[in-house]
């Protein structure tokens, strides 16, 4: 208890208090394997939308590339639909599974490095190159 001469300090003096919400999802995109002949560098595939945290969320794919400068990687992003999208702080982990269900290995150290895009005016993070797509391909994840 505090005395006359030692306030009570308030709560929003201590500083921010940071609270850490996770989920784990697991998608199959079922039309994956022909959807390269068919979609253009910038096309995706796209998840159900999803509720987390009272905000609604999908998941981006694309397989044929997130550009035609980057159409021989495959491209992922878990993107916020529902405003406002104040998520600075979101952290998103992706893996790609085999038909076991295990995480698969692939050498997307070029994806580490481009880890955050925004597009049109929205929320949304993941990988502009994500997985060289011949070694998606030639995985048993396809």
């Amino acid at each position: 208890m505090a005395s006359k001469n030692s306030p009570l300090r308030a709560a929003a003096s201590r500083g921010p208090a940071i609270k850490t919400l996770t989920t784990t999802r697991a998608y199959t995109f079922s039309n994956y394997s022909k959807a390269p002949a068919h979609l253009r560098p910038g096309e995706a595939l796209r998840s159900k939308p999803f509720d987390f945290h009272s905000r609604s969320w999908r998941i981006k794919l694309y397989p044929a590339g997130f550009s035609p400068a980057t159409r021989d990687f495959v491209a992922i992003f878990v993107k916020c639909r529902t405003e406002p999208f104040c998520f600075y702080n979101t952290g998103v982990t992706i893996e790609i599974l085999d038909r076991r269900g295990e995480s698969a290995v692939f050498d997307n150290a070029t994806a580490k490095t481009r880890a955050l895009a925004r597009s049109d005016g929205e929320f949304s993070r993941g990988y502009v190159e994500f997985a060289r797509r011949r070694e998606l391909e030639a995985a048993s994840c396809v």
